[in-house]
């Protein structure tokens, strides 16, 4: 089985030592890591190799190719943490042996820390019989710990005051079956029950987990709070079935409040399930915030009020996966709010969602905004891929579905599959459409498919007025809208349905691309013909496809997007369909190709043999 190709976070290599490394992972099937800044192209070329010889029929109709991106199967971890296994190996310590009585009569804090401090080294079980506990000051946990209460229903934890973190761990923690609680205070302290920092470890923090399971939390202005830092100390975070409620007396405002109930940053792996998560207020406050973690999975949460779930990019590398599936957003003031600050996100999956009654607070917003912190030149896509399926948006106050990039971002590929949409833009000036985008910007392509939207005589339209390239349309189904050409106009603009997706104009080449011509080439069908049929690479063992579609050369590689490539000289095409420089190079001689280099200026060059 060839292992599926992945990317890394740092700068290419031009090592050959480097290149064969990674060519003998993917030939032995590992899921190989390819460097993030020029990746998707050469590692995709890469991945041939690793494939075999797989079988690719040869192409000459004009039937166009599945349409990118490919969405790949996600490498989120959902099982249990590799810390209880270790934990459960060492000993359990009963908290009422340090001296807590659970008879809410006295301070219980002491006991509490005693008990901590006594686990092992190898780390150990903090066992919490039932009863209401008081405590005063924050327990800091130095070992793998389990804090674990006799029953969700049975154990409470009080925090007397404010101005301290209840629980704060430095290594790896798991917390399960009581309640936390801290009396609703006028004011915003920050505090929060649950807490794990490492954004300033100094060097050598060993890498830890953090787990929540079966706990209650009300009354802190942030419920369960993590950061890996920049070089990812936090491993896997693991949150499922929680309730949390924050400060209902908060004094903070959406500019300055940080008070999410679920806060977790820097962390190689984040999932949140089977929880109910309450921002008490309407205000625009952040419900679920995370910020630079790297693959997230939020799923079958009810998520009440505030930003429903917002993610920022950060500074750090780019968000490899998040996906948000099977959750209830409900009158929240934004559902899904998603930032490219510094870093790209790569794969986005918004699936099989209720979303009813959102405010979008935010004139000129949507209940989904998909957008960037600011302008950056550092990757060419602030948004690689981001797929919407299967979702139900009920009364969404303005608009539905957002995508607005800054003066300098590019936007990839939309896909819109199979959501329904009933009643959207029911607040003045009721000039919203479903799907929106900034006036700023490139956005390469939109696909849309069994999409059903009902405006109930208020939604101006589905879409109208935006500002991708190219799109694709299957079924889509417009009723009872306020404008009902705006989205026939668009579809218009857009695409013919049964063709296949026109792409952009190519940027140039860059002073460093190896191609013969800074322009590009008219050539025609039979011109194009010659460099047609299946190509394969020696050793070791690959190969690519070359088809003529609807007028255009595509290059078909096995586990891999379709590359559609444009002349820029008699025998050099670019891959256009891709952000990064990739060259088609073809030796012809009495035409006859002879050869076909693929080529990266910095990642090497591969050289494929028509098959004969």
């Amino acid at each position: 089985m060839c292992g599926e190709v992945k990317y890394h976070t740092k700068g290419p290599s031009t090592t050959t030592g480097l290149f064969k490394v990674t060519l003998i992972k993917m030939i032995l099937g590992f899921k190989a890591r390819a460097y993030r800044s020029f990746g998707i192209v050469l590692v995709s070329v890469l991945s041939l190799v690793a494939c075999g010889s797989a079988k690719v029929k040869t192409v000459d109709t004009v039937k166009p190719p599945d349409p990118p991106p490919v969405f790949t199967s996600s490498e989120i971890q959902e099982g249990p943490l590799a810390l209880q296994a270790q934990i459960d190996r060492g000993r359990t310590i009963n908290v009422t042996s340090y001296g807590a009585n659970g008879q809410d009569s006295s301070d219980d804090t002491l006991a509490f820390q005693r008990a901590l401090d006594d686990v092992p080294a190898s780390g150990g079980t903090v066992y919490v019989p039932a009863g209401s506990y008081r405590l005063s000051a924050t327990l800091r946990v130095t070992k793998p710990t389990s804090l674990k209460g006799a029953g969700q229903n049975s154990v409470r934890l009080i925090a007397s005051g404010h101005g301290y973190h209840l629980i704060e761990a430095v290594r790896s923690l798991t917390v399960s079956d009581l309640q936390i609680e801290r009396p609703d205070i006028s004011g915003n302290f920050f505090d929060k029950a649950i807490s794990m920092n490492f954004s300033h470890a100094p060097g050598g923090t060993p890498r830890a987990e953090f787990g929540v399971e079966r706990v209650s939390i009300k009354g802190f202005d942030t419920g369960i709070y993590t950061d890996g830092g920049p070089s990812l100390l936090i491993t896997r975070v693991r949150i499922t079935n929680v309730r949390v409620e924050t400060n209902r007396l908060s004094t903070a405002v959406a500019t300055t409040g940080y008070v999410p109930t679920v806060n977790t940053n820097n962390a190689a792996e984040v999932v949140l399930t089977d929880s109910e998560l309450v921002q008490p207020r309407t205000e625009q406050l952040n419900n679920i915030y995370m910020i630079g973690s790297e693959r997230v999975l939020v799923r079958n949460n009810t998520i009440v009020n505030g930003i429903g779930f917002k993610e920022v990019s950060g500074q750090f590398r780019p968000i490899k996966e998040v996906t948000v599936e099977n959750n209830r957003f409900q009158h929240t003031s934004m559902s899904v709010l998603l930032i490219s600050e510094s870093e790209p996100f790569e794969q986005v999956l918004i699936q099989n969602n209720e979303f009813t009654g959102s405010r979008v607070v935010a004139e000129g917003s949507a209940d989904v905004l998909i957008t960037t912190q600011r302008d950056f030149v550092a990757h060419p896509y602030a948004y690689k891929q981001v797929k919407l399926a299967s979702n139900h948006f009920r009364d969404v106050a303005r608009g539905v579905i957002r995508v607005e990039m800054g003066t300098v971002n590019q936007f990839g590929t939309l896909v819109l599959d199979g959501n329904t949409y009933e009643g959207w833009g029911k607040l003045s000036p009721r000039s919203y459409n479903v799907v929106t985008t900034g006036n700023y910007g490139t956005y390469r392509e939109l696909i849309v498919n069994n999409e059903q939207a009902n405006g109930e005589g208020i939604g101006r339209a589905y879409m109208g007025g935006t500002k991708f390239a190219s799109a694709s349309f299957g079924e889509l189904s417009e009723r009872s809208v306020a404008v009902p050409d705006s989205t026939r106009n668009e579809k218009a603009r857009l695409a013919v349905p049964g063709r296949p997706v026109q792409q952009p104009p190519p940027t140039e080449p860059s002073s460093g691309s190896s191609s013969s011509s800074s322009g590009r080439v008219s050539l025609s069908e039979s011109d194009l013909r010659k460099f047609t049929g299946k190509y394969l690479l020696r050793q070791p063992k690959g190969e690519a496809n070359i088809a003529l579609i609807g007028g255009q050369l595509v290059a078909t590689i096995p586990k891999n997007p379709v590359y559609r490539l444009t002349p820029v000289s008699q025998t050099d095409f670019r891959a256009v369909n891709v952000p990064d420089e990739l060259l088609f190079r073809f030796d012809v001689a009495n035409g006859r190709v002879n050869s076909l280099t693929i080529s990266s200026s910095k990642l090497g060059t591969f050289v494929l043999n028509p098959a004969r």
